[in-house]
């Protein structure tokens, strides 16, 4: 992901607003379609693009159906040029009714292939079987490896296109025939898969993963290959574009609520009304491609000190929390402050010796006292709702803030559903931490947020699923 804070989405649609000097390809009211640059985008109501991201919309695409169909066509061209597939050979399509699972269907019957095809529920395998998908799999109910080697008398699949986590990794390795190929698209689940046994591919087999926003990214000029190969594939009538819903613009929470129950075919569309396009001086003032009114030169020297507050706003302290030494609360604390008594202590963890290198002549190290707190290590995750793996690899600041911050929404009366949904910003105190440096071996993805200060007030906003800014000041 790109650094916070960021606008999602990957792919859109819409009608050209503006160009730049230099573009020459479109002009102002071409319909077209649009993969987002490294910072993401896509949902919003206007976005700049290079040129090279931008493609004229087929007309016999509706808007909907070309925002929906470029990610995970463009993912399934490229996945199924490394797997070379040919009439009459197997393939197994994990997770069958999503959007690239729908595309890889479609190019699987192109090929005049055999499809085995997973999903995760009855109502998704009814779907399969209305597209005639001869070999369909519960992944839910049934171990599909199993299921695979049953089908097919032990001789396995020719290839296997997979978007499963966890262990489906290894199981879809383990269904290969002799000389069969590999395809990883669940990039997430690659990245923090700890262990793969590579044993299993010593009959020719191969192994591939296909990272679309890496690409894109590295060489562009491929993505555009692939992007008017998906053109071609769609003017000829091969592939064509699911769309399980379409939500208006004012709902598109209820879009990430309904992604979640899983229950959908295909993508989700979010669709903008032109009320919401911006105006062109909007636009104007906003992109970088676009000729910038005259500044006047503007230099430290020449801004006021202190910037006046367009208002003065009265603040109330309705709920306090923290977490000091020997003291699990604010009210231990100032019992300890009370009666004098000292929270300083040595350090005894560690030889400072060694470790201080401006010790003095004497061998002395600097900060040889401190004051530190006490069980950091008993974070209950799952009340969180973060797994086991990812609090491993979360820095205890973010921990504690977690903690923390419950317990002083809890003082104030606010915790749980009562401030659920409301209005509120958080705003974050937070510095850089070292826990990374501990990770001996190469993390799973979960350790790179989990060791990102900005994500310290997004992940209060998240879990307590609050409607307002969410920033983090060192």
């Amino acid at each position: 992901m790109p650094p916070y804070p960021f606008t999602p989405g990957f792919e859109a649609s819409g009608v050209v607003l503006d160009v730049g000097r230099a573009v020459t390809a479109f002009q102002t009211g071409d319909p077209v379609f649009a993969l987002a640059g490294a910072s993401l985008g896509g949902q919003a109501s206007a976005m700049i693009c290079p040129e090279e991201h931008v493609f004229h919309k087929p007309a016999a695409l509706s808007f909907e159906e070309a925002c929906a169909l470029p990610v995970v066509a463009i993912t399934m061209i490229a996945a199924f040029e490394k797997a070379r597939l040919k009439p009459r050979e197997k393939i197994l399509i994990q997770t069958a009714t999503g959007g690239t699972g729908l595309i890889a269907i479609q190019l699987a019957k192109h090929y005049g292939a055999q499809i085995y095809a997973t999903a995760g529920s009855q109502s998704k395998l009814d779907y399969l079987k209305r597209l005639a998908v001869p070999y369909r799999i519960d992944y839910q109910e049934t171990d599909f490896e199993k299921e695979i080697e049953r089908i097919t008398a032990g001789k396995g699949v020719d290839v296997v296109i997979n978007t499963l986590s966890g262990d489906a990794i290894q199981k879809g390795m383990n269904c290969l025939s002799v000389g069969g190929r590999y395809i990883e698209i669940a990039m997430t689940a690659l990245k923090s898969a700890r262990t793969i046994d590579l044993s299993v591919l010593s009959q020719n087999q191969t192994f591939y993963s296909v990272d679309l926003r890496r690409l894109a990214q590295t060489d562009p000029a491929s993505l555009r290959d692939y992007c008017h190969k998906m053109l071609q594939l769609v003017e000829e009538g091969i592939i064509t574009a699911t769309i399980g819903r379409i939500f208006a613009w004012e709902r598109l929470k209820e879009a990430y609520r309904y992604m979640e129950d899983r229950q959908h075919i295909g993508k989700i569309v979010v669709r903008v009304p032109q009320a919401k396009q911006v105006s062109q001086r909007g636009l104007e003032m906003r992109s970088p491609a676009l000729p910038y009114p005259r500044v006047k030169r503007v230099s430290a020297e020449s801004l006021p000190s202190t910037i006046p507050p367009l208002h003065h706003e009265p603040i109330a302290i309705i709920g306090v929390s923290g977490r000091f030494a020997h003291s699990k609360n604010v009210n231990e604390l100032w019992e300890h402050l009370a009666n004098g008594t000292d929270l300083v202590e040595e350090v005894t963890r560690w030889d400072l010796a060694e470790l201080s290198p401006e010790a003095d002549e004497k061998k002395e190290p600097y900060c040889k006292r401190g004051s530190f707190l006490e069980g950091i290590d008993l974070f209950d995750p799952l009340f969180f709702n973060i797994s086991g793996l990812e609090a491993t690899y979360m820095d205890p600041q973010q921990r504690l803030v977690l903690e923390e911050a419950w317990t002083a929404l809890e003082d104030a009366g606010y915790a749980g559903i009562s401030i659920e949904g409301h209005v509120c910003g958080v705003y974050m105190g937070c510095s850089a931490g070292d826990y990374q440096q501990l990770f001996k071996d190469v993390p799973p993805a979960q350790a790179f947020w989990g060791n990102a200060n900005s994500v310290i007030p997004a992940r209060i906003a998240y879990f307590l699923n609050l409607q307002g800014p969410a920033i983090a000041i060192d």
